[in-house]
């Protein structure tokens, strides 16, 4: 059953759940909800694309829009529709145009049409904070409450993450390995392809080739391909094996020793490395004894 996008944003405008929670969320005066985006910026029905990144920030330059959104339904759900003074707030409302990706992936797949008419927006934690220090770093409630309501809404076929928090929370719903992969979502399963957040160490060189990658593999699923693209692959890489391991064991519980030799061969084919047999073993034995440090997010994404 397909939600119902007024009854959505109703529902989370007001939403308290984390207030006390630590976690970072503030309000513009005493009698607003807590300072929050819309759950979809963006399609308000569906499309085939949809993008999720951690959570909207506030600062002195956006201050001015969460005083009038939290104060006036009606900004609310205009922001919702991308509208932001009578522009669209992607294109042109947040300080950095930090959309300026999501926007071209969304050209790339669909050209010449529209952004709200392909793809919405959305956060794992729909709560703005200064930064996401405070976040915790893997899970969300918000998440956990909103985003499969968000899926039955928007009905999208592909998810883009942006950045390492929300691939780990997709790497929790998986049900292929791999990348992309597919993964739960709503009432049923959707492709997911991970692009690093643009202002994480060691992407900038990459990005445009993140944003071909997606484009083409939003492309494939749309045309009821299978056959995807392999993810771009950035050097030097700024990790090793046993960063890259210890977190797809920690992020992916289930992983076997084959998955994980794959999952190695794949991010160091030769000739940078040969990994061989033994490497999946051997990485889950020092994971299982302690002796290797999960990073603090996916190493791909460094």
């Amino acid at each position: 059953m397909r939600t119902d996008p007024r009854s959505l944003r109703d529902q989370t405008f007001g939403c308290e759940v984390c207030a006390g929670s630590g976690l970072g969320f503030s309000r513009v005066d005493a009698e607003a909800p807590l300072s929050k985006f819309p759950p979809t910026i963006g399609s308000s029905g569906p499309a085939p694309l949809l993008f999720v990144g951690t959570n909207p920030r506030i600062s002195n330059t956006n201050r001015d829009l969460y005083a009038e959104i939290m104060r006036n339904r009606d900004s609310f759900c205009l922001l919702a529709q991308d509208v932001w003074h009578a522009r669209s707030y992607l294109r042109f409302g947040e300080p950095g145009r930090h959309y300026d990706l999501h926007i071209a992936i969304a050209e790339q797949a669909f050209p010449h049409r529209p952004f709200s008419a392909v793809a919405a927006v959305t956060e794992l934690f729909l709560c703005a904070t200064k930064d996401e220090e405070l976040l915790p770093r893997t899970g969300s409630v918000c998440a956990d409450l909103y985003l499969d309501q968000v899926a039955r809404q928007v009905c999208p076929e592909v998810v883009v993450t942006i950045g390492a928090k929300a691939r780990s929370y997709f790497d929790g719903r998986r049900v292929c390995a791999g990348m992309p992969f597919k993964a739960r979502l709503g009432d049923g399963t959707v492709v997911v392809a991970a692009v690093p957040h643009p202002a994480a160490r060691g992407v900038k060189g990459s990005i445009n080739a993140y944003i071909d990658w997606a484009a083409e593999v939003t492309r494939v699923t749309i045309s009821g391909g299978s056959t995807f693209p392999r993810p771009p692959r950035r050097h030097p890489r700024p990790f090793t094996q046993g960063d890259l391991a210890a977190w797809l064991i920690y992020s992916i519980p289930t992983i076997t020793a084959g998955g994980l030799t794959a999952e190695l061969a794949a991010a160091f084919p030769p000739p940078i490395y040969k990994i061989g047999r033994r490497h999946g073993p051997h990485y889950l034995s020092l994971y299982c004894t302690g002796k290797l440090s999960v990073p603090e997010s996916d190493p791909r994404d460094w």
